[in-house]
């Protein structure tokens, strides 16, 4: 099957948060910041450029991804991404520091 769908230049991309589901999703790249809540789709432009993903869950849960495009000049990226999430230690180390100065 192609790797573009829908409009020229664009291509749906479907986003997984094994463990996570209902994570919301922001898909950064040329063409801009496009949400997704997990699992879902989202349509993308193509570019030359990587796509990174972020979502986040709650306060505490966070995943990052990266897909390359398959070749130069927006071919296409691969049609799905798995963001595995997990404990994000900066936010587990702000809500330490929270509770501990509640003990004081």
């Amino acid at each position: 099957p192609p790797l573009v769908s829908g409009a020229a230049g664009t291509q749906d991309i479907m986003v997984q948060t094994p463990g996570g589901s209902g994570a919301n999703c922001f898909v950064q790249g040329e063409g801009g910041s496009y949400p997704v809540i997990s699992p879902g789709i989202v349509t993308v432009r193509t570019g030359e450029k990587p796509l990174e993903i972020t979502c986040f869950k709650g306060e505490h849960m966070i995943g990052r991804t990266t897909l390359q495009p398959r070749c130069k000049a927006g071919c296409g990226y691969p049609a799905s991404a798995s963001i595995p999430m997990g404990l994000d230690p900066t936010s587990m180390q702000r809500e330490i520091i929270r509770i501990n100065q509640q003990y004081r």
